[in-house]
């Protein structure tokens, strides 16, 4: 039975120092993503690194909470795993607002080419029920926008002081 357990043990210990470098690799990635869920909870990956150098320094062999040390780096694989997952989720979300405002920058100028084209268009034009329809107000139905205000008031006349 004890022969069983170090050979389980043996086998988290050598699966933790990939888990660690692991570690070391993605800590500048997620660096990088500084505005990921990693930045809401920096204590998290602070005292993380803290207690992976500490208890690796001092007491590598110690168990505490029932836990080694290849054990606690194994079950905070998946932490860190999530937070490299959504890095890359949010670079990728990044990349794609930035496709979608270029299509939509040649969209809209394959819009005005259209209008114009309608505009220009001699059965068309802009008075045509077409280019209404197209959401533009044709310029037979277009005021001018000079409004003359009217008095409404009446002015009232000063009274006349005797002497």
């Amino acid at each position: 039975m004890l022969d069983k357990y170090k050979k389980i043990n043996q086998t988290l210990v050598h699966a933790s120092e990939g888990i660690r470098s692991m570690f070391i690799r993605n800590k500048a990635t997620l660096q990088q993503h500084h505005n990921m869920s990693n930045y809401i909870y920096p204590r998290i990956i602070n005292r993380h690194d803290d207690i992976i150098n500490a208890w690796s320094q001092i007491a590598p062999e110690e168990s505490f909470a029932g836990m080694t040390l290849a054990q606690y780096t194994a079950a905070s694989y998946e932490a860190f795993n999530i937070r490299n997952r959504i890095g890359e989720t949010k670079a990728v979300l990044s990349a794609q607002n930035q496709e979608l405002k270029l299509t939509d920058d040649a969209l809209r100028e394959i819009q005005r080419t259209i209008i114009n084209a309608v505009r220009g268009q001699l059965e068309y034009g802009e008075n045509s029920p077409l280019y209404r329809a197209l959401g533009y107000t044709p310029r037979n139905r277009r005021e001018s926008g000079l409004s003359r205000k009217v008095s409404t008031t009446t002015p009232v006349p000063s009274p006349i002081v005797a002497a």
